[in-house]
């Protein structure tokens, strides 16, 4: 306990961290008040004082029988004075408590918030043992893995029923990519199982021998892949950062970035394992709907959010991975970024 309040016959201690920092001696004649030793505060007991008064009293009558002007004059002045060294001292003293109080109520709430800070920093410790186990577990295999081939991302805008297939190309689809059936998929990304409810059991169903699975789970958002599904489908568990968390060059240590697309995840893991060269389909950022659904209303990301996470991921390919050749195909919102090709 910070603060204790400790009595013992007529002296009382008011301790801080075991130390006695007031001593207060309060015994029927007198009273004094120490802090850390020093005396602050001494006064006579009110009884003594009465006392005393009744003496005077006398002698003053006395003194009254021969002057009485002077006896009502020296009795105002006495009990005037006494008033106000009472009120002074117990003023003083009342002031003197209630700072003590106010410190020890700001030590109470440093004390609180120093365990709150200490209570988060060990959530995020264990978070992070989580997901480096889970990455190191998911990904430490394909470390540069795929250098000197060509890799292409598959997103779900309409662009990507346009597409023409690039021949000798590692696939990696996310979301509902896999309904391209012309194509086979070597990798899948999902996240966020709110728009996939219909047909995560076709995902987890997909070309089990030949397409690995990657199913992400946030450390912020609630909407993850169940571990039923991951069972089911065989596939490695990956965790997301908070908003715009950005990218790192080993993924099996870090979180993965988070700009409002699973895109970001796979092209983390695309960069990862360092082609030659990746292609983006349908990732068409713009409000046009899905390439398997003209409802332009159902593509509901934020536009500026998604450009954001595109020239933050050009940036940091730029930097850590200057000799990977980015190329769009038939782009629309991402005409100009990188490199243009349309079919």
């Amino acid at each position: 306990m910070i603060y204790k309040k400790v009595k013992n016959g007529d002296t009382r201690y008011y301790q801080l961290f075991g130390l006695n920092c007031v001593k207060v001696v309060n015994s029927k004649s007198l009273m004094c008040v120490y802090f850390f030793g020093f005396k602050i505060l001494k006064r006579v007991k009110l009884n003594y004082i009465k006392s005393l008064t009744e003496k005077l009293a006398n002698e003053v009558s006395i003194i009254r029988t021969e002057n009485a002007a002077r006896y009502e004059k020296l009795e105002g002045y006495i009990s005037e004075h006494i008033s106000k060294i009472t009120y002074n001292i117990d003023n003083k003293f009342n002031i003197f408590m209630n700072e003590i109080d106010g410190r020890i109520n700001n030590i109470n709430s440093l004390s609180k918030n120093i365990d709150n800070q200490f209570n988060g920093l060990s959530l995020n410790i264990n978070n992070i043992n989580a997901y480096s186990k889970a990455h190191m577990e998911s990904f430490a295999g394909f470390k540069n893995k795929f250098t000197g081939q060509d890799i292409v991302i598959l997103c779900t805008g309409p662009t990507l029923a346009k597409y023409q297939p690039i021949e000798n190309t590692i696939n990696i689809g996310v979301n509902r990519a896999f309904r391209r059936g012309d194509i086979s998929l070597d990798f899948i990304f999902i996240q966020d199982i709110t728009g996939l409810k219909n047909d995560i059991d076709a995902i987890n169903n997909y070309n089990p021998e030949t397409c690995q699975k990657f199913y992400g789970s946030s450390i912020t958002f609630g909407a993850s892949i169940p571990e039923k599904d991951l069972i089911k489908a065989n596939a490695k568990r990956y965790y997301v950062g908070s908003f715009f968390t950005d990218f790192f060059p080993d993924i099996t240590s870090s979180v993965f970035p988070e700009y409002g697309s699973v895109v970001f995840f796979s092209l983390a893991f695309a960069l990862y394992t360092h082609p030659k060269r990746i292609y983006l389909v349908g990732c068409d950022v713009c409000q046009n709907g899905y390439f398997d659904n003209d409802d332009q209303n159902a593509f509901s990301s934020n536009i500026d959010s998604l450009l954001n996470g595109w020239h933050v991921f050009k940036k940091f390919k730029d930097q850590f991975y200057p000799d990977i050749e980015i190329v769009s195909i038939n782009p629309i919102g991402l005409k100009g970024v990188f490199e243009d090709v349309y079919q």
